[in-house]
């Protein structure tokens, strides 16, 4: 949205309220209300701030909201990675961080949103592991998952 849109410094946390909005909508079995939000923010914006900045909102993204995004593979690859769930969450919590770094650098736009989270759950596996054999079984297992070659998924 930022892309396509300028908004002010000021208008931010509209933004950010009104994305927390829109993916309450999409995501939760009961959405968060508008009101509530508002109540949230202080009353530092209002119920029509926050209508007017979801119609702009959906409108700048040509209401394409289903995008499939590396959080999305994410939890898909590490569930077919035989580990125990204390070493999973802490490979997860890693990848995710790898991920949100790729979302700031525009370099990482041209690949596909797998090969971003296989790449970071690669890179956590690789980062984090104290026994090379079993950082290999893990990659090795990834590459099958995945089929992204071995190099790429080492980081």
């Amino acid at each position: 949205f930022l892309s396509v849109c300028d908004i002010s410094r000021t208008r931010l946390q509209l933004l950010g309220a009104c994305s927390m909005f829109v993916a309450s909508k999409l995501k939760d079995t009961s959405p968060i209300s508008a009101e509530r939000l508002v109540i949230y923010t202080d009353h530092s914006i209002s119920y029509t701030m926050l209508t007017d900045m979801e119609s702009l909102l959906l409108s700048k993204l040509k209401w394409d909201l289903s995008a499939v995004t590396p959080h999305d593979f994410l939890e898909q690859i590490l569930s077919r990675l035989s580990m125990d769930k204390c070493h999973r969450d802490v490979i997860k919590k890693h990848a995710q961080t790898f991920i949100a770094l790729c979302a700031t650098d525009c370099k990482f736009m041209m690949y596909p949103p797998s090969m971003i989270a296989a790449g970071s759950v690669g890179a956590a596996i690789h980062g984090l592991s104290n026994d090379p054999q079993l950082d290999v079984k893990l990659l090795r297992k990834l590459h099958e998952i995945t089929g992204i070659e071995m190099d790429c998924l080492r980081g």
